[in-house]
């Protein structure tokens, strides 16, 4: 049976400002990084057998704060990239 676990990136700067994204990228905030940790540590004995990311820097910063010390690459796939807003 497939588990499959789906998250959205952490918080970021312009979350906060209430700014849409799209295809640009802000930071993540102390929140965010927070986040993802508390959910990586959650996650810390889940055998994963892939860890699927868009292309974003703040998805992968929070996949990579999730991930933790698992040994696993992170793949990059642009079909899971959010909508282009301009």
């Amino acid at each position: 049976m497939i588990r499959l676990f789906v998250t959205r990136h952490g918080e970021t700067v312009w979350n906060t400002q209430k700014k849409l994204q799209g295809w640009k990228d802000s930071d993540l905030t102390e929140k965010g990084i927070n986040n993802a940790l508390s959910l990586g540590n959650r996650l810390k004995d889940v055998a994963f057998d892939a860890i699927y990311a868009s292309p974003s820097k703040r998805t992968l910063h929070t996949a990579d704060l999730i991930k933790g010390n698992k040994a696993l690459s992170i793949v990059e796939n642009e079909r899971l990239r959010e909508i282009s807003l301009g």
